[in-house]
């Protein structure tokens, strides 16, 4: 959690994140156009606290590329973020 909160706001987050999904050549084309969708659905939902914004988003995220591909992910976001 303090690694995509880390990442910035709720928007930010997401579009590092959906850039390196986008990056996964294996992705079909139908989910690429759902993915926005998907996240913009929880962005507008108010009465979602922000931590469980940030945990769906987390979620997504680890469901399509695992948890080795999710750590690398946040690990390198974390590094570039630093220098």
């Amino acid at each position: 959690m303090a690694q995509i909160r880390g990442l910035g706001p709720f928007e930010q987050a997401y579009n590092y994140l959906a850039a390196s999904l986008l990056a996964f050549q294996n992705l079909d084309d139908d989910f690429k156009r759902r993915l926005p969708e998907i996240v913009q659905q929880y962005k507008a939902e108010t009465q979602l606290p922000e931590d469980i914004k940030y945990l769906a988003l987390g979620f997504v995220f680890l469901t399509i590329v695992g948890e080795k591909h999710f750590d690398a992910v946040l690990n390198r976001a974390i590094q570039i973020k630093s220098t």
